[in-house]
């Protein structure tokens, strides 16, 4: 019987958007398993060793390697999180809506700061998306935009 050995990578979960600390851009992040596999006859898995959860930045695909509880908390997480489109989406209407306020004056009878922005925008989204998923993305946009003054 011929048996094949090599490695293997798997996307695990797709776990939102945020910002990339080596591209510095706002991007899609998920989290792969890497390992290596024993296949019987190239078709059937007799055993997955060596096992390593990565981060990756779908826009840049940097890497970094994930604790094993890190990689399960990310899982679970990911699970209350919207997929890469509709994280996206809720993501780029927050962004314009902070760059038309930053730039020309938009909503500044309604908000006084970009977190202001962030809640009145988002209060608006919950109509298109579930309020947990925009919650969510909101919350990791506030802390991009904290990152980047």
């Amino acid at each position: 019987m011929p048996i094949q050995w090599g490695p293997s990578v798997k996307k695990l979960a797709e776990v939102g958007i945020d910002g990339c600390e080596f591209c510095h851009e706002p991007a899609p992040f998920s989290v792969y398993e890497q390992s290596y596999q024993v296949r019987l006859m190239f078709l059937v898995p007799l055993a997955n060793l060596n096992s390593k959860r990565f981060l990756v930045c779908e826009r840049c695909k940097h890497s970094w390697e994930l604790e094993p509880s890190r990689a399960l908390g990310l899982i679970a997480e990911s699970k209350m999180l919207p997929g890469h489109e509709a994280a996206g989406a809720i993501w780029n209407a927050l962004d314009e809506a902070v760059e038309r306020w930053v730039s020309k004056g938009e909503l500044r009878e309604e908000c006084e700061t970009v977190a202001e922005v962030v809640e009145h925008v988002g209060g608006k989204l919950k109509s298109q998306f579930p309020a947990a998923h925009v919650d969510a993305i909101s919350h990791r946009y506030f802390e991009w935009c904290k990152r980047e003054d």
